[in-house]
C-alpha cells in the first residue's frame, strides 16, 4: 500500500491563487482532493495523507479536514478504516457505461473541437516545465513508431490526457479520459485490419510538436487553432480508416 505524501511544491501548487484571497473551508478542501482522485494522481492503491498532515497542508483545521473526508467519503471517492486511515476506493464520479453507438461520431468530435482548444488555453495558464516535458516524451514514442496506427491512437490518447492533466482541472482530465476511451472502442478493431500510412501518422505527429511549441511559448490562441485543426484531421483519417474497412 502506497502511502501518499504532498512536497512542498505541491502545497504551493494546491494552495494556489483562486485561494489565496480567502481561508480554505471544507467544500474548497474536499474539491481539491477530488480532483486529484478523479485525475488519476490518486488512485486505489494509495493511502490519504493524515488528516493532521492534510491539514499542515492547506493550513486549515482539522475539523474542516475532517468534514471534507467526509464530503468525499460520501461520494464513494475513499473509504475511512479505523487504526488505518482513509483510502481511495477507486471509484469514479459518476461514470456510467456509455455505448459510443448511442451517439453519431460527429457528436464527439464537435466536443473535442469545442473542449480541446480550450484546454490549450489553460494550459498556457497553469502548465509548469514538467508538464511540456511530459508531453515531449508523448511526441518522442509517437515519433518512434511512425508505422504503427494502433501505437500511434494509444500514444495520441496519452497525449490528450497530459493536455488535460496540465490544465489542473480534474473535470477536464475525467472527460477527456472518457473520450480517450470512446476513441479506443471505436477504432481498434478497424485498425487491425488497416493497412500502415506512414506519411499521415508522419503528419499528425508534426501537428503534435507544434501543438507543444504554441503552448511552451504561451501562445494560446496559436496552440488552439493547431489543436482545431489536428482534431479535425483526426476525424477525417478515422473516416478513411472506417470506409476501407467497410470495403473488405
Amino acid at each position: 500500500m502506497k502511502l501518499i505524501t504532498l512536497t512542498k511544491e505541491e502545497i504551493a501548487q494546491e494552495y494556489s491563487t483562486r485561494y489565496r484571497s480567502r481561508n480554505l473551508n471544507y467544500s474548497d478542501v474536499a474539491s481539491i482532493l477530488r480532483r486529484k482522485i478523479v485525475s488519476g494522481e490518486f488512485n486505489s492503491t494509495m493511502m490519504l495523507p493524515s488528516q493532521r498532515t492534510l491539514a499542515d497542508s492547506y493550513n486549515v483545521a482539522r475539523k474542516t479536514v475532517r468534514n471534507a473526508l467526509r464530503q468525499i467519503e460520501n461520494e464513494g471517492l475513499v473509504e475511512t478504516k479505523d487504526r488505518s486511515g482513509t483510502f481511495v476506493t477507486g471509484q469514479s464520479i459518476g461514470e456510467p457505461e456509455i455505448a459510443f453507438s448511442k451517439f453519431p461520431r460527429l457528436d464527439l468530435v464537435e466536443t473535442r473541437s469545442c473542449l480541446e482548444p480550450h484546454i490549450c488555453k489553460l494550459v498556457t495558464i497553469n502548465a509548469r516545465k514538467e508538464d511540456f516535458d511530459a508531453l515531449d516524451r508523448v511526441c518522442d514514442r509517437i515519433e518512434a513508431r511512425p508505422d504503427n496506427w494502433i501505437a500511434f491512437l494509444r500514444a495520441d490518447i496519452d497525449f490528450h490526457s497530459a493536455l488535460a492533466r496540465a490544465t489542473r482541472n480534474g473535470f477536464i482530465c475525467h472527460l477527456i479520459r472518457r473520450i480517450g476511451s470512446l476513441r479506443l472502442d471505436d477504432l481498434m478493431s478497424d485498425l487491425s485490419s488497416y493497412p500502415q500510412h506512414d506519411a499521415a501518422i508522419a503528419h499528425l505527429s508534426t501537428q503534435h510538436r507544434k501543438i507543444v511549441r504554441a503552448l511552451r511559448s504561451r501562445e494560446s490562441a496559436i496552440a488552439a487553432i493547431e489543436m482545431r485543426q489536428h482534431v479535425n484531421e483526426e476525424h477525417i483519417y478515422s473516416a478513411m480508416i472506417r470506409a476501407n474497412t467497410n470495403k473488405r
